[in-house]
């Protein structure tokens, strides 16, 4: 009993932790039924600005039409294992490569799942370990294997990513080859390119990666800029759009899709979307160039091969709620996120909060200590408002925030409430 014993000592210490930080059951916090855009966090109705169903589909008839009449027409549960798939999802795949002008798709549990997946499998290539016996003696093998992978990653870039590469380096250590340059600074990032090309020459597979728009700060990176640099130096462009699909763009194809030069430059990129954002599904999945490579991922990614597909009515659901994305319902959507986003940056900016340089339907707000940050949220909440807190080590010690995320259907009259108690937490704890 011993280990046990140390196990539940190590377990009690993050008991203690949040419990004071309120995430050691966050079930706890919220009751009743969740409605969207109200919930219900000790015992007050709130506003919730944590969302990210950011075009408001999760309450709208009309995808819960799309969906009751998906479930009456196809089977509920999943074919075993991705491998077998059911046609459904084939179908998916191949709206989802049409939504964004690519020749495939590949689609995964979820988002975290699809960017740990298809780094991983980038990484790892032809030693990925389930494959290792098969492929590592074959011509391509022997040719390949000193080879590196190297990835240029945006200090922004979501954990997924990082532990991804962080795992593949494990396995293979001078195979996968990590630099990190500080968010949006693409001088360094040419820097890096550079030393890399001095050293190795073309003897490596270069990948830069890079979110579209920061979950964290709601900065939109330069895709184009990115591009650029990409072709320059001959990288595979790896693009996060988790936050964009759905609410950038015509269509809502997200950022670089929708970029004047995307025919030039899609030959290089890899996109990554989720399904569990503004589609309000769930899934994730990556587009690329070349079917080839879907090809590729499929056989590299464990986890893909071992795990379940979605569900054939899930699938076929979210081939229709990507059309209505498209169309002028959608459209009108888009417009009103974008709207409510700008009037809430500038109303916080006039006030004189720090939005982190926030160009996007994700609004943050720079508190500073911890306790402030934990005190304000609370205030917020007991005034009916909830947003997401993000505190050390998610962010720097003393460089607490709190994020809103805004959805189509938040109003300017609750922007102005939002920011004049933010106003007044300030008068009380002065940060």
């Amino acid at each position: 009993m011993k280990n046990i014993s140390l196990l539940l000592q190590e377990a009690q210490e993050f008991y203690a932790m949040g419990t004071e930080f309120g995430f050691a059951n966050p079930q706890s916090m919220s009751g009743g039924d969740y409605n969207g855009k109200e919930a219900l966090v000790n015992g007050i109705k709130t506003v919730d600005m944590t969302r990210l169903d950011y075009l408001d589909l999760g309450q709208s008839p009309e995808i819960k039409g799309i969906m009751k009449g998906c479930i009456e027409r196809y089977i509920s549960c999943p074919t075993s294992q991705m491998a077998l798939k059911s046609e459904s999802t084939v179908h998916l795949e191949r709206a989802l490569a049409e939504f964004h002008g690519m020749a495939d798709s590949v689609i995964y549990l979820s988002g975290y799942c699809a960017n740990e997946s298809v780094i991983q499998a980038l990484a790892l290539r032809m030693k990925t370990s389930h494959l290792g016996p098969y492929v590592v003696e074959t011509d391509m093998g022997k040719k390949t294997r000193n080879i590196p992978t190297e990835f240029f990653v945006d200090d922004e870039t979501h954990y997924s990513i990082i532990n991804a590469i962080k795992f593949a380096k494990m396995k293979v250590k001078d195979g996968c080859l990590f630099h990190r340059f500080p968010t949006a600074d693409y001088g360094r990032l040419t820097e890096l390119l550079d030393k890399s090309k001095e050293e190795l020459g073309d003897r490596s597979i270069r990948i830069i990666v890079s979110d579209t728009i920061s979950s964290m700060s709601g900065r939109v990176y330069d895709v184009p800029a990115l591009c650029q640099i990409a072709e320059d130096y001959d990288c595979f462009l790896y693009l996060d759009e988790a936050h964009a699909i759905g609410t950038v763009g015509e269509q809502g194809r997200g950022i670089a899709s929708e970029m004047k030069d995307f025919e030039r430059y899609k030959n290089r990129l890899i996109i990554m979307g989720t399904l569990t954002k503004a589609v309000s599904q769930l899934g994730g999945y990556v587009v690329v160039p070349d079917e080839r490579l879907s090809c590729f991922l499929r056989a590299c990614s464990p986890q893909y091969i071992f795990s379940a597909p979605l569900s054939p009515w899930m699938a076929e659901a979210v081939i229709q709620i990507i059309d209505l994305i498209r169309s002028d319902y959608g459209k009108a959507k888009r417009e009103l996120l974008t709207n409510v986003s700008a009037y809430m940056r500038e109303s916080l900016q006039k006030a004189g909060f720090n939005t982190l340089g926030s160009e996007s339907q994700i609004v943050p707000v720079l508190i500073g200590k911890e306790s402030d940050g934990i005190k304000t949220k609370a205030f917020l909440e007991a005034a009916g408002f909830t947003p997401s807190l993000f505190i050390c080590p998610a962010v720097p010690k003393d460089e607490s925030i709190l994020r809103f995320s805004l959805c189509s259907d938040i109003t300017c009259q609750e922007v102005d409430s939002v920011v004049r108690l933010l106003l007044q937490a300030r008068g009380l704890y002065g940060f």
